[in-house]
């Protein structure tokens, strides 16, 4: 690193200036700005979250760009905040101190390979799950028969693949496979000093793509997992990619009496769909989540979900015949019937959907991104959910208390206004292995113009984060500050990640304050 002295490092109107002449020259001028309106664009992401400017932007082009930005915050004492998308959820890229965001998108954008051999492809971090996946679609697993695809993040297709594999998205139907995490086989990360690390396999000189997640040593890869670049910027990762079902069934079911123990019905539809292990994805999901689907923008989405389920389950089955197909879905809809659900006729969603061939809702959930999902936020303008990782048989009492929170302090206090009307409600994701875990999560749709729906929101997702914690279920990430509750209960792992913290960025300029890891944080 450079010896150059700063005579006044930290955010001040001297040492700003100074840093982005030395970023302009470094990059081009053109790729870095301070410009009120670009910093403005940069300040929020589309959540409650409270946004914040960063001084300076800056878009780099490689590997060697980061590490050359990373070295010049260092020498300047400024803090350094990493973005691709910017669907990013909770406040996880808001530049709370300031400093320079590094815009990962619009140059960073590349698809570097696609290896059928080693079934993995390499993306930076700009590339898009619709982008990830035709990539991957265009490689055979077995030449003339099976295509591959990888295994994506259940969100919308503009989503950056890289970043929600690193801030642990879920693998839709290919969690079977594991989570996001679990796909990855190598990653590229400038550290905090701007030292570039390569992570798995991949790291041994010339051994080429090996689709494996470790190398010879310890693994340290998993530091980087789910810690909002805290240790330092990924800039390249390979990730596995699977073979393409050839044959794939997807259907809907909804409870006979809705009244009638419906979340102890569903946990238990999953117990026998998950153990004899014959879907490829279950997900119980409601229906302000089905309204928010549809691609008609003149739809009262209120009212289409009040008339749709509370306890909706989505299956999907595959096999490589239409015999292995129907057998599988024959054993489904036999578990759903003992489970007391029904199968839905979709031609009954068709109506409000524009078509059967238009659920994106369900398309979208496939191992490929439906052209017409992500209309997630077309409800109220703004969505957002947090979730948990229990035990199956621990969802129905947390559930339960859940829609007390939601009768509290979501749902109007008119007694004729139902609860499902409100748009928020629970969704369960699986089938991890054989039904032993869920995936609890809880969802909301407010719109961001109203200050007090806006703190509404607040409020409950202030309170379903309380809930976990008191029932003793993981998080699955942290996000809206929910890390300052969690990770101070974890004990001697909660002092290592402080420590390691401390050793690897000892100036806390990695995303300064976005977890508890440092003794000043507030």
């Amino acid at each position: 690193m450079s010896t150059t002295v700063v005579e006044q490092p930290g955010i001040n109107p001297e040492n700003i200036s100074d840093l982005e002449a030395a970023l302009a020259e470094a990059l081009g001028e053109k790729w870095v700005s301070s410009d009120p309106a670009v910093l403005t664009a940069y300040s929020r992401d589309f959540t409650i979250t409270p946004g914040n400017w960063p001084n300076v932007v800056v878009l780099p082009g490689s590997t060697e760009d980061v590490a050359e930005i990373i070295k010049i915050a260092n020498r300047h004492q400024v803090p350094v905040v990493p973005m691709s998308t910017g669907f990013n959820h909770g406040g996880l890229c808001i530049p709370r101190r300031g400093g320079i965001m590094v815009d990962l998108i619009k140059r960073m954008d590349q698809v570097l390979a696609v290896d059928e051999e080693s079934m993995t492809i390499t993306i930076q971090p700009g590339v898009r799950n619709a982008v990830t996946y035709i990539a991957s679609n265009k490689k055979w697993a077995v030449p003339g028969l099976r295509r591959l695809v990888p295994a994506l993040p259940l969100t919308s297709g503009s989503t950056s693949t890289l970043s929600n594999y690193v801030a642990r998205g879920g693998a839709a139907t290919m969690l079977k496979h594991g989570n996001t995490p679990e796909s990855i086989v190598s990653m590229t990360w400038v550290l905090p000093d701007g030292e570039v690390l390569v992570t798995g396999a991949n790291a041994v000189p010339r051994v080429g793509v090996v689709p494996l997640p470790w190398g010879p040593g310890p693994d340290i890869a998993g530091m980087f997992i789910n810690a909002s670049g805290s240790f330092g910027i990924c800039t390249e990762m390979t990730i596995k990619i699977f073979p393409e079902p050839v044959e794939e069934k997807f259907g809907v079911f909804d409870l006979e009496d809705p009244e009638d123990q419906p979340v102890e019905k569903v946990v238990d539809f999953f117990y026998k769909a998950s153990r004899m292990d014959v879907c490829d994805f279950l997900y119980k999901t409601h229906g302000g989540a089905m309204a928010n689907s549809s691609p008609d923008p003149d739809i009262d989405r209120e009212d289409l979900a009040e008339a749709m389920g509370e306890h909706l389950i989505i299956a999907i089955v595959a096999g490589d015949t239409e015999k292995e197909r129907e057998i599988k879905w024959e054993a489904v809809v036999a578990a759903a019937e003992e489970s007391g659900f029904y199968e839905v006729v979709l031609e009954i969603f068709a109506d409000y959907l524009g078509g059967v061939d238009k659920l994106g809702f369900v398309r979208g959930m496939r191992s490929r991104i439906g052209k017409d999902f992500g209309r997630v936020m077309g409800g109220k303008g703004s969505f957002q959910w947090t979730a948990c990782n229990p035990k199956m048989e621990k969802i129905p009492e947390t559930a339960a208390e859940y829609d007390l929170l939601l009768d509290k302090y979501w749902k109007p206090t008119d007694p004729n206004y139902p609860r499902k009307r409100t748009m928020a409600g629970t969704a369960i994701q699986g089938p991890y292995q054989f039904g032993r875990v869920g995936t609890l999560e809880y969802d909301y749709w407010w719109d961001p113009g109203n200050t007090e729906t806006v703190k509404r929101a607040t409020r409950m997702i202030q309170k379903a984060t309380a809930l976990n914690l008191k029932h003793k279920l993981p998080l699955w990430r942290n996000m809206y500050d929910s890390g300052e509750m969690h990770l101070p209960l974890l004990g001697t792992y909660w002092d290592l990640l402080k420590r390691a913290k401390r050793t690897f960025d000892p100036h806390n300029l990695m995303h300064p304050d976005v977890d508890p890891l440092t003794d000043d944080y507030i």
